[in-house]
């Protein structure tokens, strides 16, 4: 099968970039080049956590050139001339730009079709989703949150981009929308000579597209003006433009099945990094280090000295518990690993348990009798097994709420709707009970946390310091607890610490 590359100028994109480096691993893309244009919001290390997970080449833009399209170009070119002789086709893309090869295994099997064979660049068109309402940067990858787009007509939609092979590619200016290659030579992604009308032509998305997230979160957008040559006006207006929601497209599901390992292992790698950090933060310097520039964390000797305290077993040690829904059933662990209500058929699927450690009498983990991956809707950025915090409710009742974004859980009756974490408030259908019970042989072992010296949570130093007092890293179970813990201050205070190596977790 040919052999494929993606090209990536990226800049202050920490919210998408892991997302968008998954999305292309699993399209089986055999290299990415991502080039960081010296992002300033942690962008950077994003990519560089990114490159230890799959074949991605981590690499920064040339500083001595005046302005970002220069830039652009000379990396753009730079790749070209590093994979020359190494990959069959190569595309440079934004971004906010997701290659979609609809229903094709891979990316080699797409390009490997004989209707290219004669071919020298590939156009696919562009397909436009709006905000989809969104007004905060959604935790998951684009495609999985911004699932409405506009009609094909849009005008954007005429405007794509191109693969091409490496040594087709003239000198000079690299137009991605359309390479200076001839007409007789380019295919659309049906495997027709474009039609072309100056650097557009009309939208077809019948074996392949571009996925393009132009719009995206409100904060996203406000975030982005400090590097948009625009004024606030034009800004608003472009986002008018852009902000189609006409119809719901499912068209990305194989892509996310796909993608979704990769973004979880880039996640867990973000997290490793920033912990690591943050640990070296809260250990005491050896005699002969040198003394930090900088210490970030005012009062560390005494975060230490509460966690050497409570290191020790709690009275109330480790609950085990079935989790039963108002509505009636038991929660119950379906085929495909989601937690799922215990109606009709699925009384016969195995249980999901919770097991609530003493130190965090607040929350509760989910977690399988065979040690497998637990699921739930509504909170799938979450790599390991869900953490809810359980919150009072009226009759006895609890909720379980998510941690990022706080949502709570519901279980409607038969009938109804599935389960899913997607509930503003509590009541009904978001009441649960939490049943005492002897549980599987195999339970997570969850290790005690600090008592927080401030009622509203763990301090940034309280985290340093517990996390440095290991010899290697906790559990992911006892670091997602940890998070967790933190107060709303502190959470703000870690965020700047490690910059978005947590965006997922906090």
């Amino acid at each position: 099968m040919p052999l494929t590359a993606c090209v990536l100028f990226v800049r202050n994109e920490y919210s998408d970039i892991a997302g968008w480096v998954a999305w292309h691993l699993g399209l089986g893309i055999d290299r990415l080049i991502v080039f960081d244009d010296h992002s300033t919001d942690g962008t950077w290390d994003v990519i560089q956590a990114a490159a230890q997970v799959g074949p991605v080449d981590a690499q920064r833009s040339d500083m001595t050139l005046p302005n970002a399209h220069l830039r652009r170009q000379a990396a753009w070119r730079a790749a070209v001339d590093h994979l020359r002789n190494d990959v069959d086709w190569i595309g440079f893309l934004d971004a906010d730009e997701y290659l979609d090869l609809g229903e094709h295994e891979s990316a080699g099997a797409f390009f490997g079709q004989p209707c290219f064979a004669d071919g020298e660049a590939i156009a696919f068109s562009g397909c436009l989703f709006g905000g989809n309402g969104h007004a905060l940067r959604p935790r998951d990858m684009a495609p999985a949150a911004f699932t409405r787009r506009g009609d094909m007509e849009v005008r954007e939609n005429r405007l794509g981009k191109s693969f091409v092979r490496p040594a087709a590619l003239p000198t000079g200016t690299i137009d991605a929308h359309r390479l200076d290659i001839p007409d007789e030579r380019y295919r659309s992604a049906s495997g027709d000579v474009p039609a072309w009308d100056g650097r557009e032509m009309p939208a077809d998305w019948r074996h392949g597209r571009i996925l393009r997230y132009g719009c995206r979160s409100v904060q996203h957008t406000i975030d982005r003006l400090a590097d948009m040559p625009v004024t606030p006006a034009r800004w608003a207006q472009q986002r008018v433009e852009r902000d189609h929601n006409d119809h719901a497209d499912d068209g990305a599901t194989r892509g996310l099945e796909r993608a979704r390992p990769f973004f979880e292992t880039i996640l867990m790698r973000c997290l490793d990094i920033a912990c690591m950090r943050l640990a070296a933060m809260g250990r005491p310097p050896a005699n002969d280090a040198p003394v930090p520039r900088i210490d970030p964390l005012p009062d560390r000797d005494d975060a230490r000295d509460a966690a050497e305290v409570t290191r020790k077993p709690w009275p109330d040690g480790v609950r085990v518990v079935g989790i039963r829904a108002a509505t009636g059933p038991t929660l119950r662990l379906s085929p495909d690993r989601t937690v799922t209500t215990g109606h009709g058929d699925a009384s016969d699927l195995p249980p999901v348990y919770g097991v609530i450690q003493g130190s965090t009498p607040q929350f509760v983990t989910l977690f399988a009798a065979d040690e497998g991956p637990v699921r739930l809707s509504g909170d799938s950025v979450a790599p390991g097994n869900p953490l809810l915090r359980i919150v009072n409710a009226a009759d006895e009742h609890v909720g379980l709420m998510t941690i990022t974004p706080p949502r709570f859980v519901a279980a409607p009756p038969a009938g109804a709707g599935d389960m899913a974490a997607d509930r503003l408030v509590c009541s009904g259908w978001e009441h649960f009970t939490l049943v005492p019970t002897i549980g599987p042989d195999a339970v997570p072992s969850l290790i005690d946390l600090p008592t927080p010296r401030d009622p509203a949570g763990l301090s940034e130093a309280e985290l340093c310091v517990w996390l440095g007092a290991h010899a290697s890293l906790p559990s992911f179970d006892d670091r997602q607890r940890a998070l967790a813990m933190l107060s709303p201050v502190a959470r703000h205070r870690v965020q700047a610490l490690v910059p978005a190596l947590l965006f997922a977790f906090l």
